[in-house]
């Protein structure tokens, strides 16, 4: 540490593996809080699953999994409108990921909104068209179309 640059480098190599740990611990928190959010919904106790899943949107802000929790949360508590924005909220977050429009897609054409769908559906299938379920599901839209008439 007698060398001018040495407390420097000290530093700054300290600094890297701080952020690197905090860049590890903030998805497993999340992941974690996403978990906690599950068991307690399957307890039946709603205000600790909702506490424990925005909690864990809060903790890792890419993820996508606290975001689905939210979702199925709202809808079993009766607020499509929230649990359709949670999964907005994921499109946003991870516009280049087919599981996000995957489920936005999927939520609309169960709620009766196939034309809705059709979008998300097809920009799950541009984004990976390699899993058969992302393949099949504009065309369950289009049939769901083709059923209303």
């Amino acid at each position: 540490l007698s060398r001018p640059g040495a407390g420097a480098t000290v530093t700054a190599i300290a600094t890297v593996a701080l952020l690197g740990a905090w860049l590890v611990w903030q998805p497993l928190r999340a992941s974690d809080a996403a978990t906690a959010a599950v068991t307690a919904a399957s307890r039946g106790q709603a205000g600790r699953a909702f506490d424990d899943a925005h909690s864990a949107a809060t903790a890792d802000p890419l993820a996508l999994q606290p975001l689905f929790v939210l979702s199925s949360l709202y809808e079993a508590a009766g607020d499509q409108r929230a649990a359709r924005a949670q999964l907005t909220e994921a499109v946003g977050r991870q516009p280049e990921n087919r599981d996000s429009w995957l489920a936005l897609g999927s939520y609309d054409l169960a709620h009766g909104h196939a034309r809705q769908a059709l979008p998300s559906l097809r920009r799950a299938v541009a984004l990976d068209p390699t899993v058969p379920e992302t393949v099949d599901a504009p065309n369950q839209a289009l049939a769901a179309l083709r059923s209303q008439g």
